[in-house]
């Protein structure tokens, strides 16, 4: 459900994919395509270089990130009604996964300062 494409929100017939009657549409369609694919090859690139790098200090967020993602599969897999609009949710992850590819190996995490007693 993730990589399927939606024609029926475009104004274009069901056999889309007919290069020859549906030209513009088919290349806006497959431009798409590419668009997903990127959004989910660069939010799995992301999410490995964060785990290669080290999840600290921010273990139980990366663990409730990647166990959102998990869990809402799961879940779609168990509705008989499920529809496409409901993997929304999972992109602006997929997006903060991306920003990993995109950082430079001597960013370091702000962490917060401890505060010392007197």
């Amino acid at each position: 459900m993730l990589f399927r494409p939606r024609p029926e929100m475009m104004q274009i017939g069901l056999d889309w994919w007919n290069w020859h009657e549906y030209r513009g549409k088919t290349l806006l369609a497959y431009a798409s395509a590419a668009l997903n694919l990127a959004y989910f090859l660069l939010g799995a690139i992301g999410l490995w270089l964060w785990r290669s790098r080290g999840w600290r200090p921010y273990t139980a967020l990366a663990s409730a990130m990647v166990g959102f993602v998990v869990l809402r599969c799961a879940l779609l897999l168990t509705l008989d009604n499920s529809e496409p609009r409901y993997t929304l949710e999972l992109f602006p992850l997929f997006i903060v996964w991306a920003s990993c590819v995109f950082r430079s190996h001597t960013d370091q995490p702000a962490l917060p300062r401890k505060q010392q007693l007197h």
